[in-house]
């Protein structure tokens, strides 16, 4: 079992109690420390090409997209990598499906090249404007939902492609024939906007010791076979605070297969957040300004241009750590640490890694997820992890579950039915005789058949997060930083 002691300011995981991770129940800490270790991590980058209205950088506003992005990635991974997948250092920078998913999501830094990172900061800050955002403006959770929807069903290669189906907000309903109509939708990819080209396939990988091949993703699919469906949920569950009767199911969903994590936040953060324990939930902060770096495709062959930069960050980055041992409680220290810890545009944190030989396609900090150093024995401890109490969350979110077939969607609601009822009698749900632990619905109409004649501003979904380094009340915020 695993246990968080809150006595600094990283996490840090004991054998006392299980952990939930995205649909799979954690009692041995060094297993929760693999599956920590392959997570996508996306913070704040500053330099990358200019956005047509002249933005260099995401820093103080982007954390809600790359909050998203995160999300996105958890669920792009599992579709090619498989479920189980965890990272191997040993063939990360010659892995040519790897490198093709983090191009995905890097920044441009070259022109015209948006059609080897259509998932780039500067393309979803550019979409935004469809929806009422201004490039330089905080992202909502429904906004975000909105963006990767275009994103995901436009733009990647038939045989990746991915449907995007988004419950209106405020009803949190999920209409199962909509969904079952999207597994067998097929659309001709569209050619990327300032490019005219087309995303490229998901490459082969001929390293026949690869950790890809150990995996069983379904990024082979046939055109025949139903197209996997990312379901998000952008809703507020309470005004200022979640309401109590879902807390209990709200942190039940982490151990849910199928859930792929929540974007989301507490007062002025935005988070993404994918593990839960004894009423506490665990995220990855993009909240840390890191340099992009230059990456070329040549035949999905990515190259970091930028190798010796990684390989100095490397260096500082020891430093850091060495120094972090000593003055564990000190915020500072924790902010250093991690603005020096990665350096690639994309990161999949992971220890133990060989920063020389990882440098080209992604940049480690040798143990810099999972270090024993200063802890007692039992215990992880997850330098860029962190946790937060449940009910100091906001209660403004966006809620992501994959499914790849109707079978998957039936087991699901199958899922999260058995779920409401075991927790019909927990205390919280109690306490209000007209609340249900459940606040997700499934009908068996479709939407048109059951609309909602309704408005809802999506200005409205976010209370009480305010602009990181703002003095304003977060009460007053209604936006993610």
């Amino acid at each position: 079992m695993i246990k968080v002691s809150n006595n600094t300011s990283r996490a840090k995981y004991r054998v006392e109690a299980p952990i939930s991770m995205l649909g799979t129940v954690y009692t041995d800490p060094e297993q929760f420390s693999s599956s920590v270790n392959s997570l996508v991590y996306l913070t704040f980058r500053n330099h990358f090409n200019p956005t047509s209205q002249s933005f260099t950088s995401d820093s103080g506003f982007g954390c809600m997209i790359r909050s998203g992005s995160m999300l996105v990635a958890t669920a792009l991974q599992s579709i090619y990598f498989g479920e189980s997948f965890r990272l191997d250092a040993a063939y990360v920078s010659s892995c040519t499906r790897l490198k093709w998913l983090t191009s995905l999501f890097s920044e441009e830094m070259q022109k015209n090249t948006r059609h080897l990172h259509p998932f780039s900061i500067q393309h979803l800050m550019e979409l935004g404007a469809q929806y009422g955002k201004r490039q330089g403006t905080w992202f909502a959770p429904g906004t975000i939902a909105k963006v990767y929807q275009d994103l995901l069903m436009s733009y990647l290669p038939m045989n990746q492609a991915v449907s995007v189906y988004i419950c209106e907000q405020g009803l949190n309903t999920i209409h199962i024939p909509d969904v079952i109509s999207l597994f067998s939708r097929r659309e001709a990819p569209k050619k990327l906007p300032t490019t005219d080209k087309y995303v490229p396939p998901l490459p082969q990988c001929y390293n026949p010791t690869c950790m890809c091949h150990t995996f069983n993703g379904d990024h082979e699919t046939s055109h025949d076979a139903p197209k996997p469906v990312l379901i998000l949920v952008p809703t507020r569950l309470g005004m200022n605070r979640i309401q109590e009767e879902h807390l209990p199911f709200l942190e039940r969903l982490f151990g849910v297969p199928n859930f792929c994590g929540i974007a989301g936040g507490h007062p002025k953060s935005g988070h993404f957040f994918f593990a839960a324990q004894n009423g506490r939930l665990f995220y990855l902060d993009p909240h840390t300004t890191r340099a992009s770096v230059d990456v070329t495709m040549d035949d999905v062959e990515a190259t970091f241009l930028d190798e010796k930069r990684a390989n100095d960050g490397e260096q500082g980055a020891a430093e850091e750590d060495a120094r972090d041992d000593l003055s564990q409680n000190s915020q500072i220290s924790q902010t250093r640490s991690e603005s020096a810890d990665m350096s690639s545009s994309t990161v999949f944190s992971m220890s133990n890694a060989d920063p020389v030989s990882a440098a080209n396609i992604l940049s480690f900090r040798p143990q810099s997820v999972m270090s024993q150093a200063g802890c007692t024995s039992g215990t992880v401890k997850l330098s860029n992890v962190h946790s937060v109490k449940l009910t100091n969350v906001d209660p403004s979110m966006c809620l992501g579950f994959l499914v790849r077939n109707e079978q998957e969607l039936r087991k699901l609601k199958n899922d999260l039915d058995d779920l409401n009822g075991q927790l019909a009698n927990h205390p919280s749900v109690l306490k209000n005789p007209y609340g249900m632990a459940c606040f997700l619905h499934f009908d068996e109409r479709t939407r048109d058949e059951h609309s909602f004649t309704g408005s809802y501003d999506d200005d409205d979904d976010l209370v009480s997060i305010g602009s990181e380094g703002d003095n304003q009340s977060a009460q007053e915020m209604t936006r993610f930083p």
